[in-house]
């Protein structure tokens, strides 16, 4: 069933297979294909982050409450919102790969009841398939990616603490301020419907001299705290982004929203943008 929402009115759309059987399928014949990947990564750097670097800061970019708790003798990480959430040690398990025999595993191993969510965290590397959630006997497993972008960063960087707000100590200059009004996410299996404007924001990433090919991280400003100032989820309008004008000494400036299932925006912005 596909819901759907126009002007305030909720339309219910529901699929029913015919009753006839359809045509026995015919094989398609093999044809040759090419695979391209987009990005140059540095695989083996990313294999080799240490593991007490990137936990602490994925617990963080996803918003996760670290709470560590085991089920049934399975190790968990701690919480998203009441949801039980595994942080996958991927620099332990190199070799290995999220399929879908995985999610069986766990699914035994957790003994998922109907109604559960659990989540899992992991980078883009790892995984085998494309769905954010994967359900077994109506228990329902979302799966965070952590994206490409981000690894690389926190590599460049060296440790997770380079990623901080930074507070700024009184006001002698002008800021530039970068607004957002709306943020939601679309996902295979969720609608922008599904959330509430800004919940899906996990955090936002800047480089203040762009140079048009590579991204370098400056600035990162996370969900949590532009909520906190703009008076939380519920009653958020906006939220705003101050940049000491003196900061921005490029031409250019590059912001990447990333939300909280590993998806980005990319934004470019020239100083004449900015009023």
């Amino acid at each position: 069933m596909k819901r759907v929402k126009i002007k305030g009115v909720e339309f219910r759309i529901s699929f029913v297979e015919p009753k006839s059987k359809a045509e026995k399928e015919k094989p398609l014949p093999a044809k040759d294909f090419a695979l391209y990947r987009a990005g140059v990564y540095d695989m083996a750097a990313i294999k080799e982050m240490p593991w007490v670097k990137y936990r602490p800061f994925v617990l963080k970019l996803f918003s996760v409450r670290e709470h560590p708790h085991n089920r049934y003798g399975f190790p968990l990480d701690g919480y998203v919102n009441t949801h039980s959430t595994l942080v996958w040690n991927y620099p332990d398990h190199k070799k290995l790969t999220l399929d879908y025999g995985y999610v069986d595993d766990l699914h035994r191993t957790l003994r998922g009841r109907p109604g559960e969510r659990f989540y899992v965290i992991a980078p883009v590397v790892a995984m085998a398939f494309a769905e954010d959630e994967v359900v077994r006997d109506d228990t329902t497993y979302v799966f965070l990616k952590v994206p490409m972008s981000v690894l690389l960063r926190l590599i460049e960087k060296k440790e997770p603490a380079a990623l901080k707000r930074e507070k700024r100590k009184g006001n002698l200059f002008t800021d530039c301020v970068l607004e957002i009004r709306e943020f939601r996410s679309q996902t295979l299996a969720t609608d922008p419907e599904d959330f509430a404007n800004f919940e899906t924001l996990s955090m936002i990433m800047v480089d203040l001299d762009y140079d048009g090919d590579v991204f370098r991280l400056d600035r990162v400003f996370w969900a949590e705290d532009l909520l906190k100032d703009a008076g939380g989820l519920e009653t958020a309008k906006k939220l705003q982004m101050r940049i000491p004008e003196e900061e921005f000494t490029g031409k250019k400036m590059m912001v990447i929203l990333c939300d909280k299932y590993g998806n980005e925006k990319t934004l470019v912005f020239n100083k004449k943008d900015l009023k």
